[in-house]
């Protein structure tokens, strides 16, 4: 499922959950989500138009930390509120040059889920 990001990220509607870092790491997967404009080559658009968008961000919980300078398990704690409450889901899994893997996070506005948890 492609999701267009569109307007201004729901920041109020986050900070309403009231965890702390919630809104710094929504705010960060929801620029990069933002900047993912991968082209759906099944779609025939003008050039001009924005095409299909991926939403998807592929920061690591590391990397939210050392960016954000909040501590690892407040990142988690965040992305874990943000799962529960629907606006982020987890895309898949990404390998990487170690051999692990790492979580591939789409951005979602709960208004656009056609089913939340």
């Amino acid at each position: 499922m492609t999701v267009l990001l569109k307007g201004p990220a729901p920041i109020l509607e986050v900070a309403k959950l009231k965890v702390s870092g919630a809104v710094e790491v929504y705010a960060l997967l929801w620029e990069s989500a933002y900047k993912d404009i991968r082209i759906d080559q099944r779609k025939r658009l003008p050039k001009n138009e924005r095409r299909d968008c991926g939403g998807t961000s592929e920061w690591s919980i590391k990397g939210l930390a050392d960016v954000l300078g909040i501590g690892r398990e407040k990142v988690r704690k965040a992305i874990k509120a943000l799962l529960n409450s629907g606006f982020i889901s987890i895309d898949g899994l990404l390998p990487t040059q170690q051999g692990s893997k790492k979580r591939q996070f789409r951005v979602t506005h709960p208004g656009q889920l056609e089913a939340r948890k």
